[in-house]
């Protein structure tokens, strides 16, 4: 459920398949504090995604 945020799971896991991400499942949960970010929350979500693969050791070495 992307609550509005059109596109944004669609988004990361175009990201997760690039960085090789197999048999995972990334919630990525955020909360409006009242600054609009625009587009670039997009970013923090994809990075919030990428950094909860990295911690767990879920990434697939590209170059081995």
């Amino acid at each position: 459920d992307e609550d509005g945020e059109k596109d944004a799971g669609r988004r990361l896991v175009r990201v997760l398949q690039e960085m090789g991400a197999c048999d995972v499942m990334v919630i990525v949960s955020r909360w409006f504090g009242g600054t609009n970010l625009g587009p670039v929350r997009f970013d923090h979500i994809n990075n919030m995604g990428i950094a909860a693969l990295e911690a767990g050791g879920f990434l697939r070495t590209l170059n081995p």
